[in-house]
């Protein structure tokens, strides 16, 4: 077993190497991640698993971020515009750099799926966890979906409880956004 171990953190060391718009912050994640996925499948065949792509929508304060980590196990593997405004723990919302949080989501996510090419153990459910009010909002990443042979899951999750968001996002702008969120049943 101690062979096996060492086995697989001489992968995962590997691998973290390769690993694109990763930062030192990841690598434990990384590490303990590579370390139990390995060890639940080291087959002698080659496996194939099945990769999901959970796509979390809803508005502020609904519950998005807390089912995104429950569904993946991690917060590594969850992928939102909000932590693009996350600095050293410190939360600071620009509206001016709105646009780049989205594209930075979805290159991070779009990384992630390449890195399961490379080695299939990596990024098996990824999740990413934004408002995504307008259909065509989750277009490109229901595109990485398909291009990369994720099983892609849409999950609108509702505010029944009743509570606040930790950004502070106005009343007025969350009813915007209630008004103009678009299902698709």
């Amino acid at each position: 077993m101690k062979e096996k171990l060492d086995k697989i953190r001489e992968l995962a060391e590997e691998a973290w190497e390769g690993c694109h718009g990763c930062d030192d912050n990841d690598k434990h994640f990384w590490m303990k991640g590579y370390e139990a996925a390995t060890l639940t499948f080291m087959p002698d065949e080659p496996y194939h698993p099945i990769k999901n792509l959970y796509i979390i929508r809803g508005v502020p304060g609904s519950g998005k971020s807390t089912l995104a980590k429950l569904l993946v196990g991690h917060d590594f593997l969850v992928c939102e515009a909000d932590k693009y405004f996350s600095k050293d723990g410190e939360y600071k919302f620009d509206p001016s750099k709105l646009k780049e949080a989205h594209e930075w989501c979805r290159d991070r996510v779009e990384t992630y799926m390449e890195d399961s090419m490379v080695n299939d153990q990596f990024y098996r459910n990824i999740a990413v966890s934004n408002t995504f009010t307008r259909e065509w909002e989750m277009q490109a990443y229901l595109e990485l979906g398909q291009k990369y042979g994720y099983r892609t899951f849409t999950i609108i999750v509702e505010n029944r409880h009743g509570h606040d968001n930790i950004h502070g996002v106005p009343s007025e702008t969350i009813q915007n956004m209630k008004d103009r969120f678009e299902i698709k049943l």
